[in-house]
């Protein structure tokens, strides 16, 4: 069949087309009201060398490029056990950890000692309030990694810079993907109802 047989069915069986796109939309639309919802909350611990002060510069240079290398180790940590269950037991989450590990993430944006640490749960209350519980456990996982054996203080200090807030950051269901992929099904679908009916008429 080609291009100006589809285009001659599209003619005379439009109707059924544009019925069932609409339909796609209509389904989309219905899912997104009813699918489950997640939402993603972020909060930012910024991350810098703890040296004292110095006539000159070069041990303050020093340290923080030695923080900057350290950025994804320090990410790393994020859901290592001395996190994920300190926090599971502080809020009292029932959640076990591997479904915790599945929900957290740290993010260390390029050339920056900033991590951005993000969790993903049913509503924004609860993905903000995990979300500043791991970065402050998180800061203090990386200052006890960088503390002296012998004991002292850490050679860095870890600070909740940017508190997550229970704003909505919706991860699914996607608006934009489920009205698309409802609009093309119902449209490929529709398609196929005008070829099938337009063979149907010419075995009559």
């Amino acid at each position: 069949m080609g291009l100006l047989d589809q285009l001659r069915i599209l003619r005379r069986h439009w109707q059924w087309v544009i019925g069932f796109t609409v339909l796609g939309l209509v389904v989309g639309a219905v899912w997104i009201l009813v699918a489950p919802r997640s939402d993603r909350a972020t909060a930012e611990l910024y991350v810098a060398a703890a040296v004292p002060k110095a006539p000159t510069g070069t041990s303050v240079d020093s340290a923080s490029k030695y923080v900057l290398t350290r950025m994804p180790s320090y990410a790393g940590l994020v859901d290592s056990v001395g996190v994920t269950s300190t926090v599971i037991g502080q809020l009292g989450l029932s959640t076990g950890e591997r479904g915790f590990r599945d929900n957290v993430a740290a993010y260390v944006p390029a050339k920056s000692t900033i991590i951005q640490v993000s969790f993903v749960a049913a509503n924004a209350s609860t993905a903000s309030s995990i979300a500043n519980a791991t970065a402050a456990r998180l800061g203090r996982a990386i200052e006890e990694s960088e503390s002296p054996p012998a004991g002292g203080l850490p050679l860095v200090k870890a600070t909740v810079s940017s508190p997550a807030t229970p704003r909505d950051a919706i991860v699914s269901p996607s608006v934009r993907t489920s009205l698309l992929v409802g609009g093309i099904g119902g449209l490929l679908i529709g398609l196929l109802a005008a070829t099938a009916r337009e063979q149907a008429g010419l075995q009559r």
